[in-house]
């Protein structure tokens, strides 16, 4: 199979499932916070996009910074706005992996330099980590989760 379409079909469930559970929160839940050290859950979907953000600077630049400064969400707890935002970097994401170089590195440091498949692969590790953190919050909310979350046998 082709990297690119590796990669959609690893992706899109698993974004399909982060845009779902955004959308079926409230504005009183996206305010949420689980306890200390742990930041409301709209701060979790700002994260996502920062992140995200990291990852397509990387492919412009052939190396990997984790940093939030200078990112373009600076909107708050508004859940169309982060739908907005991740939405844009999915459009963004997609137009740029259609023109990279799928066998070139991606420095990440030391001893690390993934091809482009398994860089934009770790992406996809990283949502679906996020979703467990969110299992905790939506579950101590006493809420149900979207019906796509049947995936993970939630729904």
């Amino acid at each position: 199979m082709d990297p690119l379409r590796a990669f959609q079909d690893a992706w899109h469930p698993m974004r399909r499932l982060t845009l779902d559970l955004l959308a079926s929160l409230t504005p009183a839940e996206l305010l949420f916070s689980p306890g200390p050290g742990l930041g409301p859950l709209w701060k979790q979907f700002r994260h996502m996009g920062a992140v995200q953000e990291c990852y397509l600077e990387a492919l412009a630049t052939g190396r990997v910074h984790f940093t939030h400064a200078g990112r373009r969400y600076q909107g708050g707890a508004d859940g169309e706005a982060l739908g907005a935002y991740l939405r844009g970097l999915d459009q963004e994401m997609f137009a740029a992996l259609a023109e990279v170089e799928w066998g070139r590195t991606i420095d990440w440091g030391p001893g690390d330099a993934p091809d482009v498949a398994t860089h934009m692969h770790r992406l996809v590790e990283h949502e679906i980590l996020h979703h467990g953190q969110w299992v905790a919050y939506v579950r101590l909310l006493g809420r149900p989760f979207p019906r796509s979350w049947g995936l993970w046998g939630l729904a």
